[in-house]
């Protein structure tokens, strides 16, 4: 697969933002570090009723979420 990968985070007021652009046809994991499930919002919705979320997992490293391909924008 060929196709632009980005990645992006800012804190700011004790708020952590990463965006996350993934190519055409491809999924990616996205790491959340520190965040709990229900603290996290992705483009303002939360995450179980996103569109676009595969899968989400919750360990003591935070949350990991699967997503397929566009921009993402997650809050927490």
């Amino acid at each position: 697969m060929y196709g632009r990968i980005v990645s992006a985070w800012n804190i700011t007021h004790n708020e952590v933002t990463v965006e996350v652009e993934v190519p055409v046809n491809t999924t990616a994991y996205i790491t959340l570090p520190n965040a709990k499930i229900n603290g996290v919002k992705e483009n303002g919705i939360e995450l179980y009723q996103a569109e676009g979320i595969l899968e989400i997992t919750e360990n003591e490293d935070g949350v990991q979420v699967e997503v397929g391909s566009g921009s993402n924008r997650f809050g927490y």
